[in-house]
C-alpha cells in the first residue's frame, strides 16, 4: 500500500483527488500528520507553502516523492518542475488511472509525464 498525502489550495480539486486516492485499491490516503509515501500536488498548489519552497530547492536525495498537477502545463513549466525534483508532472485533467500510474510510478523511483508532454521535453 503506497500512502499518499493530497495537497491542493482549492477545496473541490482537493477532494477530487482524495476521492481518486481513495478509491485506488493499491493507495491509502493519509492526513497531514502521518509520513507519506507520495505526496500528490493539485492544481494550484504554488499557494501552499512549505511545499511550493521545496520545489523551488531542487531535488534531496531523501525527499518525499512528488506528483505534481499543474494549472499551465507547458515545456518550461513541466521542466522546471521536474528540474525541482518532480517524479510526475501531469495536466489539471488528468484521468485517475493517470494520476494512479503516476502515483505508483514515483513510488518506485520512476520519473513520468503526460505522453502530450513528452515530445517537448526530450
Amino acid at each position: 500500500m503506497i500512502r499518499v498525502l493530497v495537497v491542493s489550495p482549492q477545496p473541490g480539486a482537493r477532494r477530487d483527488l482524495q476521492r481518486v486516492v481513495a478509491r485506488d485499491a493499491g493507495l491509502v490516503l493519509i492526513d497531514d500528520e502521518s509520513r507519506p509515501d507520495v505526496i500528490l500536488l493539485g492544481p494550484g498548489a504554488k499557494a501552499q507553502l512549505p511545499l511550493p519552497l521545496r520545489l523551488e530547492r531542487g531535488p534531496e536525495h531523501d525527499a518525499t516523492p512528488l506528483v505534481v498537477l499543474l494549472d499551465e502545463l507547458d515545456r518550461t513549466a513541466a521542466a522546471r518542475a521536474l528540474r525541482a525534483g518532480a517524479r510526475a508532472v501531469l495536466p489539471p485533467h488528468a484521468s485517475a488511472a493517470q494520476i494512479g500510474a503516476a502515483i505508483r510510478g514515483a513510488a518506485a523511483g520512476l520519473t513520468s509525464v503526460s505522453a502530450g508532454l513528452a515530445p517537448a521535453l526530450f
